[in-house]
Formats: C-alpha cells, structure tokens, sequence
C-alpha cells in the first residue's frame, strides 16, 4: 500500500510526515517504492532529493513527488545542495511521476 508523506519547511510543531504534523524535510522521510512526497506550495526546499532502485508497483501506482496545500501559491521549489548541483536524482528507478515542482 502507498503511503504519502508531507514536507512543509516551514513547520514548527512535532514531525511525523502527515498532513497535520509534517516533515521539514524530506530527509527526514523513509523514501519507499509507490510512495508519495508531496511539498508543500510556496515554499523552497533546500538539499537534493535521492530515490535509488525505487519503483512503482506492478499495478502501475508511482512514486509521486508533487505539491500540496493553497493551488493560488507558487509551486514549492527544491534547490539541489551544492553549486550546480541536481535538485532530484533518479538511479535505477522507473515508474516515477514529478509534478508540478520548480
């Protein structure tokens, strides 16, 4: 079954990846085959994003990365973790959707 995990870098309270008490970072996540890690809108997210040999299932759910939260505000932005660097990396993994990310 997928489970989808909430990123908001502005949250203060206890973290636990849920809509209501999400993670501020997505590091903090355990990344999963058919998950979901949803970021939330107009906020920047700093430091790259890793999903090595992760698929989405046989029935064709995909790995999401996506927005969440208020459609007027900017779509959230992951800023890689170095000069030059890659905001998400891809190795091995298929059946993966990105949508509505800058």
């Amino acid at each position: 079954m997928a489970t989808t995990t909430y990123i908001d870098p502005t949250w203060t309270g206890a973290a636990n990846g849920t809509l209501s008490e999400p993670y501020t970072n997505i590091s903090q996540a355990t990344i999963a085959a058919d998950g979901a890690y949803l970021f939330k809108r107009g906020t920047t997210h700093n430091g790259s994003v890793s999903f090595d040999n992760k698929n989405g299932t046989a029935d064709h759910t995909p790995v999401m990365i996506a927005d969440y939260g208020d459609s007027a505000a900017p779509r959230p932005i992951i800023i890689g973790g170095a000069a030059n660097a890659g905001a998400i990396y891809f190795t091995n993994s298929r059946v993966v959707v990105v949508r509505n990310m800058d």
